[in-house]
C-alpha cells in the first residue's frame, strides 16, 4: 500500500474514524457495517502530497470522512 504510494494514515484513518463515531452514535450492526462501507469510497491519500499543506488535509479529511459516514449510516443510508 505504502510502496504504491498511498498514505496510510488518510486511506485507513476514515475506516477508524467511521468505526470510532459509530461506537459513539451507538450504531447496530448493519449500521456500522454501512458506516463502514460508506467509508471505503471516501478513502483516499497520497504520498506525493508529503511536505506540503495537503498531508495533514489528508489525514483531516480521514477523520471528516469517517464522521459523515457513521451519521450517514445512522441516518438510515445503506452502502
Amino acid at each position: 500500500h505504502y510502496d504504491k504510494g498511498w498514505h496510510p494514515t488518510a486511506t485507513l484513518g476514515v475506516f477508524g474514524a467511521a468505526a470510532a463515531a459509530g461506537i459513539v452514535l451507538e450504531l447496530n450492526d448493519d449500521e456500522m457495517a454501512v458506516a463502514l462501507a460508506l467509508a471505503t469510497s471516501m478513502a483516499a491519500g497520497l504520498k506525493s502530497s508529503f511536505g506540503t499543506m495537503a498531508k495533514p488535509l489528508q489525514v483531516g479529511r480521514a477523520a471528516e470522512n469517517g464522521i459523515l459516514c457513521a451519521r450517514i449510516a445512522a441516518a438510515g443510508s445503506n452502502g
